[in-house]
């Protein structure tokens, strides 16, 4: 796919109907989509605020519109009335709405996703200039639009009003009612609970939240914040009528919410440009010269939400809620963060020492002691969340900044526990860059503490409006699948794109080298004090890209060369690793982390200043299957088992609990 920039029109390019030298019957002259925001020049760029309410989706722009001002001279020789409607569309991140070639140029039918719309109700379809008189005159023409969610009105993602979907204690407990009073839905999750090695208490618990969760999109309300409007440039275009050429324009024209022959929803780009019903072009279009730049900043003062509908399990102490980080309906509405809880799997139980340490005083040779221990000797445990929501997350007025905190532990309590936050507002696209003051890894003594510090993105709903777009040659393994499997399914909603930073080897095993890439291990050593910046895709091992493969392989963007690696035919993801210096990294008050998420590839880039980001990794759609659904972020330092990087010089295992706590700050997260 050709990726897309925005395209500056020419201001006053006009397509008429007759193509004779008489004069038109009428001219369109000094289109501007925005005069309360233009004045001047070619693009504004456009801070867009998150809504007070984020259920009411974003806005562009914010709690307001954009003027429309257009004259029209009527030259017909007759009063008329004239009729025009607006055209917007998200240039940054769309795909090209043709191919082919030549005289065979049909629809993309990619290019449905683009993101664009018109009046805020699709239903609305050309609107009236009044009566124009035939005088030869100008007329000026007032009206506004603004830039809105799911604006082709697609039923998929209806669903309940917000205040029919707050999962109050008691929506919980009569959910938890009705499924004891069930005996066989009862019996079944008994049976679960054990599987899963939960009580039955919590397993009901749990299948009750599901339950919530899933109702939420069984309702007619239009939910656009399920579809909310991409970052990045936006173009705008006009088309005029009179009422005697009213009838060349197709209805998926006159309304974008109707699907071009049923089938698919039609970019009205193509209509415009490739159409080949579209020969006489029996209207005028006008394409503006100027066009908007919007970023989207999230702003963490507006709280921190719990959700209960993502606690794992129905004993939780509340006694550190407060009125930035609770669960209550004011923060359900507001907050555009939560405090993330990962899934905990207890049946993937580890081997610990039995030892709590400060680790900025642990030396390479007691690790190697550790080492030792016999397994009778080790802690059997698994690593852990919070029990105590808002104990490890914080928003910080005196920072302007969210702190988590990798609780320290003592000899009475110890514990390995993972903290981080997601975004509650979701997105399709966009460099997602964040401002962060992540923890060191490394000590004096370059011994990893055993965190791995993570940026990543994940999707934003389970539910069936937010699966990805199908894969059409063997279908996609759920995430779900562990190991060889033939288990494969057309769609799903799982999406992952992850900074990882890991304490590992900045090379494979020797034993995924067996395509162009030589093991290059013994050349180009690993350097003590490096940490691994690791990139990853979540694919799910769909097999459509043409160059899809496994083991170590090479990817060429601009002047670097990459090496991705897939385990195997079924692994689910491809990662890449970069090197970088731990005191360069963490040796400073923060570092900047994007993942630029395209359409057709994704970029991931750090630095030290926004302006001074470099490239770590790279990923397009020839090698890997690139996400199209909604997506939220999500900040976490958290422990990772040894089996996930096993190139790493230190195990988790053999790494005590932590005595010191581990703060790390979350300045900023921006998307353009």
């Amino acid at each position: 796919m050709n990726k897309f920039s925005y395209i500056l029109f020419v201001l006053g390019f006009v397509i008429f109907g007759s193509g004779c030298s008489k004069m038109p019957e009428y001219i369109v002259e000094n289109f501007n989509p925005a005069t309360n925001y233009f004045e001047g020049q070619d693009t504004v760029l456009l801070d867009v605020e998150i809504p007070d309410n984020i259920f009411e989706g974003i806005r562009i722009p914010f709690n307001g519109y954009f003027k429309i001002n257009f004259d029209i001279r009527n030259n017909s020789g007759r009063d008329q009335r004239f009729y025009y409607k607006i055209f917007y569309k998200n240039e940054s991140y769309c795909y090209p709405v043709n191919i082919g070639e030549g005289d065979t140029l049909v629809y993309n039918p990619l290019a449905s996703e683009n993101f664009y719309g018109s009046w805020k109700d699709v239903n609305d379809s050309f609107h009236s200039s009044g009566i124009i008189p035939s005088d030869g005159e100008l007329y000026p023409v007032v009206d506004s639009f603004c830039i809105i969610g799911n604006p082709r009105d697609e039923s998929i993602y209806f669903g309940k009003d917000e205040d029919e979907t707050y999962p109050d204690q008691s929506k919980i407990e009569a959910t938890i009612k009705m499924i004891e009073n069930t005996p066989d839905w009862f019996k079944s999750i008994e049976e679960k609970a054990g599987v899963n090695k939960r009580s039955a208490e919590e397993q009901v618990f749990l299948d009750a939240l599901w339950v919530i969760r899933n109702d939420r999109d069984n309702g007619t309300i239009n939910n656009r914040w399920k579809r909310n409007p991409r970052a990045g440039i936006y173009s705008f275009k006009i088309l005029i009528v009179n009422e005697d050429q009213m009838a060349s324009i197709p209805g998926y024209i006159q309304n974008i919410g109707v699907k071009a022959g049923d089938t698919l929803y039609q970019d009205p780009d193509f209509f415009f440009a490739y159409d080949p019903i579209n020969k006489t072009k029996d209207y005028t279009l006008i394409e503006s010269e100027v066009c908007i730049k919007a970023k989207i900043k999230f702003d963490f003062s507006s709280g921190i939400y719990l959700d209960p509908l993502k606690f794992t399990s129905p004993s939780v102490d509340f006694k550190n809620v407060n009125s930035s980080c609770n669960v209550t309906e004011d923060l359900y509405k507001k907050a555009q963060i939560q405090q993330f809880f990962h899934n905990i799997d207890k049946n993937f139980v580890m081997d610990n020492v039995p030892l709590v340490k400060n680790l900025d005083e642990f030396t390479k040779e007691e690790y190697d002691k550790y080492t030792g221990y016999t397994e009778e000797e080790m802690v059997k445990d698994y690593i852990r969340i919070s029990e105590e929501p808002c104990k490890t997350v914080a928003y910080s007025e005196s920072d302007h900044a969210v702190v988590l905190k990798n609780p320290a532990s003592s000899a009475s309590n110890r514990r390995k526990e993972n903290v981080g936050i997601q975004s509650r507002v979701g997105f399709t696209y966009g460099k997602i860059t964040a401002k962060i003051k992540f923890p060191q890894m490394l000590n004096k003594e370059n011994v990893w503490n055993g965190i791995t510090n993570a940026f990543w993105l994940i999707y934003h709903e389970e539910s069936g409006w937010n699966y990805r777009r199908p894969c059409e040659k063997l279908g996609y393994i759920p995430k779900s699948e562990i190991g060889k499997t033939d288990v494969r399914v057309p769609s799903t909603f799982y999406t992952e794109i992850d900074i990882e930073i890991v304490k590992a080897s900045k090379h494979w095993p020797p034993t995924s080298y067996y395509n162009d890439v030589t093991y290059p291990g013994e050349n180009d050593p690993d350097q003590e004090d490096d940490i691994i910046v690791t990139c990853t895709n979540w694919d799910l091992a769909c097999n459509e890209p043409d160059s899809f493969n496994v083991g170590v392989f090479s990817v060429k963007h601009l002047d670097k060369k990459y090496y991705p690696h897939r385990w195997d035919h079924w692994y689910k993801a491809l990662t890449m690793k970069y090197a970088v210096n731990h005191s360069n990294m963490f040796d400073r008050d923060y570092y900047f982390y994007q993942i630029d998420w395209q359409p057709d590839c994704i970029i991931w880039r750090i630095g030290p200043e926004k302006d001074q980001m470099f490239e770590v990794g790279y990923l397009d759609a020839t090698v890997s299957n690139i996400p199209n659904n909604q997506m939220t972020f999500i900040v976490t330092q958290e422990y990772h088992h040894s089996e996930w990087w096993p190139t790493t010089p230190f195990k988790q295992e053999y790494i005590p609990y932590l005595s010191n706590e581990i703060i790390g700050k979350v300045y900023e997260v921006v998307i353009e």
